[in-house]
């Protein structure tokens, strides 16, 4: 089935840049010798085809999230009002599903419509239901690795409990190809296969050192890996310390792709952790 209000002109270019990402690097082998899938920040894929050489790369990329042809994951906040009911969803390093995409693409698409009728553009909302004023209708930044979108049904959402409100913004936007992984190939293009290090060959980078690192900062600091301003960490946040720690003990680190993986692993596990403890207060300690 195809989606509704997709971005219909960049359907051509689709096709030509799923191709293209095909030949890219998808994966790297681990300390352990096991190959691991990785995605790519949506600010380098737009960039990197558009450096290939095809026109309005970012379109080409809304499109086949829409399809499904590209996976997302990101940080995302997602709230929603719908028949007197309000619910809210926060995640990190998520899959961020086709209706996302498909709802930001109708959007656009509806406001390019009103500007070639010599209208204007889409006003920002106001979300009363979800407590939020003149929200931007799209936030398409694709450069900044950056979405969200917010949408109201018609009616007066002063008096009608049926009205339907959603707002939801994500960050932190990586995708990679469906097929690359979902057994149409054995390995990422790109990727040497596992297993590696069977003759106990030095391994290139010292994660066992790194992960100690984290250990010693979360156990010895006041605050723990907490930022500044008092949040938990992301994984741009873990892998940037992982890479001060590369090149403060060697000058060299790994691939930031690499890096924002044990990012994600890290901030993964930590979820983990505070929903194991949110349902279970004795388990803390």
């Amino acid at each position: 089935m195809k989606p509704k209000g997709k971005i219909t002109d960049a359907d051509a270019s689709a096709k030509t840049a799923l191709e293209i990402m095909r030949g890219w690097e998808w994966g790297f082998i681990d300390y352990d010798g096991k190959l691991v899938a990785y995605g790519n920040a949506l600010n380098v894929v737009v960039s990197k085809l558009g450096m290939a050489g095809l026109a309005q790369p970012h379109e080409a990329v809304l499109s086949l999230l829409c399809h499904g042809d590209l996976v997302a994951r990101g940080d995302f906040h997602w709230q929603k009002y719908d028949g007197g009911s309000r619910h809210r969803l926060r995640s990190a390093a998520s899959i961020i599903i086709p209706h996302q995409w498909i709802t930001i693409a109708s959007i656009i698409e509806t406001e390019r419509k009103q500007l070639s009728e010599g209208k204007r553009a889409l006003k920002p909302l106001d979300l009363p239901r979800l407590g939020m004023t003149k929200c931007p209708a799209y936030d398409w930044a694709f450069n900044e690795n950056r979405i969200g979108t917010a949408s109201r049904s018609a009616g007066d959402p002063e008096v009608d409990d049926n009205n339907v409100e959603e707002w939801f913004s994500a960050w932190e936007i990586e995708v990679w190809p469906r097929s690359i992984f979902d057994g149409e190939s054995e390995t990422p293009s790109g990727a040497v296969p596992s297993p590696l290090n069977k003759g106990g060959a030095p391994r290139k980078w010292d994660w066992d050192g790194a992960m100690l690192h984290l250990a010693a900062l979360a156990h010895h600091e006041v605050d723990g890996l907490l930022c500044s301003d008092g949040r938990d960490p992301n994984q741009s946040d873990i892998a940037g310390i992982l890479l001060s720690w590369f090149i403060d003990n060697g000058d060299k680190s790994p691939q930031n792709s690499q890096l924002r993986h044990y990012g994600k692993r890290f901030v993964s596990e930590l979820n983990a952790i505070k929903m194991r403890d949110a349902s279970n207060p004795k388990a803390k300690g």
